[in-house]
């Protein structure tokens, strides 16, 4: 009798307490495996991860892999492309009054007052430098609405593009002021 249960705790599964059948290396209740050197030699202290231990422990390596990995389908496979851009005159010109009106509005003491006049004057110089001129009606810091004349040096660096509609004409950091003069 006393062999018979030394066998069966050498059979004993270590995960739920039951006994497997005699030369099984799986429970029968949980078919979870057994150890049957390490329960004897120790007497059953060693502990073995669960079946439900292991599915735990891969449902979080998944769970962190799917989350890590949310936010880059936004990065598509044409970021590591880049390709040059050509632009017309027109838009290069359009671009740089823009900036040049961010850059004058940035200036004023009342910059939400500025009303920008559509007479306004784009040209290149011979150093690439794009010179922007118009006029602006702001308050002043006494509250008098007054026109001024504003010119607006800036230098444009040109970029790359890098597909969908990011456009590095309209990067800020593509575009750098020079000189702002506002009378």
């Amino acid at each position: 009798m006393s062999q018979n249960l030394n066998s069966e705790e050498k059979n004993k599964c270590n995960c739920c307490g039951g006994v497997a059948k005699e030369g099984s290396m799986f429970c029968d209740n949980c078919y979870n495996g057994t150890d049957k050197d390490s329960t004897a030699s120790n007497g059953g202290s060693k502990k073995k991860l669960s079946a439900c231990g292991w599915c735990a422990i891969i449902f979080f390596v998944f769970a962190v892999i799917i989350i890590g990995n949310a936010g880059d389908d936004t990065y598509s496979t044409s970021t590591s492309t880049q390709t040059s851009k050509t632009y017309t005159a027109d838009t290069i010109n359009y671009v740089a009054e823009y900036f040049a009106k961010q850059y004058v509005e940035y200036s004023l003491k009342a910059p939400s007052t500025a009303e920008f006049s559509s007479d306004v004057a784009v040209a290149q110089g011979a150093d690439g430098n794009y010179v922007v001129t118009g006029y602006v009606d702001a308050e002043n810091s006494f509250g008098a609405t007054l026109r001024s004349y504003y010119e607006v040096t800036m230098s444009y660096s040109g970029g790359y593009t890098y597909g969908g509609d990011n456009d590095p004409l309209w990067y800020s950091t593509n575009w750098s002021l020079i000189d702002i003069y506002i009378e």
